[in-house]
């Protein structure tokens, strides 16, 4: 169905206007997405190369733990695009509203607009530091690990050549 079914009094150019800004909102939504796809693949690449340097117990911790992160990576990425289209549907609701009430401005619609793509990022925001910070936890923890397996491989060589 047609948007201009439900305008009664928005000109053309005003939703257009609306629209090129819900367009604008929903490519810097895919550009972060697409930021974030790429800092995980490098994660990726990253633990799949210590994986490889540690033994086969080491490699199927890790490789549990990597399939966690990218459930639970998942998950954010449902969610946020189950935040993008309850933000649509706020939107076009507010279209509808303007239509059956006159006496509401564009320019109304256009804040609130304004104030979803604020919040938008906020949230992107927000979930971007938490990534990292969770990623550098991480890190620090797989650094540790790797430390650990080089002492007891070490001290295992010692012992073996002592025997």
């Amino acid at each position: 169905m047609n948007i201009w079914d439900f305008l009664g009094v928005v000109s053309k150019a005003d939703y257009n206007e609306l629209e090129s800004k819900i367009i604008k909102t929903q490519a810097k939504i895919e550009d972060l997405e697409e930021v974030i796809l790429e800092k995980n693949l490098i994660l990726m690449e990253l633990i799949e190369d210590k994986i490889d340097e540690s033994k086969n117990f080491e490699r199927e911790l890790i490789k549990n733990h990597l399939e966690s992160f990218e459930k639970k990576e998942e998950t954010k990425f449902n969610d946020i695009n189950q935040k993008i289209e309850n933000l649509n549907n706020k939107t076009y609701s507010e279209i509808n509203k303007l239509r059956n009430n006159h006496s509401k401005s564009l320019n109304k619609i256009s804040k609130k607009i304004d104030n979803i793509n604020d919040l938008m990022k906020v949230i992107m925001t927000n979930d971007l530091l938490d990534d990292m910070e969770k990623i550098i936890i991480e890190s620090k923890v797989k650094k540790l690990l790797l430390a650990d397996l080089k002492k007891i491989i070490r001290k295992k060589f010692i012992d073996y050549e002592n025997n």
